[in-house]
C-alpha cells in the first residue's frame, strides 16, 4: 500500500512538472508569435519618411528607409494612410520589406493606386512585425 501511494505521488508529481513546462513552452512560442506579426517597438526600427508624392498614372505614393536595430534579422511591413487636402482618408495601403539583417537598411514605397484629385499628404499608420518578404 505506500509503495502505491509513493508510485501514484511521483507520477503526479511528474505531471505537475509536465504541465508546468508545456504551459512555460506555450508562453515563449505565444511570445515568438507576437514577436513576429504583432506591432513592432520602435526600439526595433529607425525609419525615414514617409515622403509623399503624387503619380500621374499610379496615384499617391511614399517612400522613406527603415533600419533594423531589433538585434536580430526581422522583416517588416509599413502601413501609411494617404489623406486628401480637406484630412478626408484617400486610402491606407502598406509595404513588406525583405527579412533585415540587424542594423541592415532598406529603401521601402508604398503605391496607393486610389484616385486622387488635389493635393495629397500621407502620414506612417503602423510598423509591424513580418515573417514575409517582399516579392518585388
Amino acid at each position: 500500500m505506500k509503495i502505491g501511494l509513493i508510485v501514484a505521488a511521483v507520477l503526479v508529481l511528474f505531471g505537475l512538472l509536465g504541465v508546468g513546462c508545456l504551459a512555460f513552452a506555450g508562453n515563449e512560442v505565444a511570445k515568438e508569435i507576437d514577436r513576429s506579426l504583432g506591432t513592432a517597438s520602435e526600439d526595433d526600427y529607425d525609419l525615414s519618411g514617409p515622403e509623399c508624392s503624387v503619380d500621374e498614372f499610379l496615384g499617391a505614393q511614399a517612400k522613406g528607409r527603415i533600419t533594423n536595430t531589433s538585434g536580430e534579422a526581422q522583416g517588416f511591413q509599413i502601413e501609411v494612410r494617404f489623406l486628401a487636402e480637406d484630412g478626408s482618408l484617400v486610402s491606407e495601403d502598406s509595404t513588406f520589406t525583405d527579412t533585415l539583417d540587424v542594423g541592415q537598411a532598406m529603401d521601402w514605397q508604398v503605391t496607393s493606386l486610389s484616385d486622387a484629385t488635389g493635393p495629397i499628404t500621407c502620414e506612417l499608420s503602423e510598423v509591424s512585425y513580418s515573417i514575409f518578404d517582399d516579392q518585388e
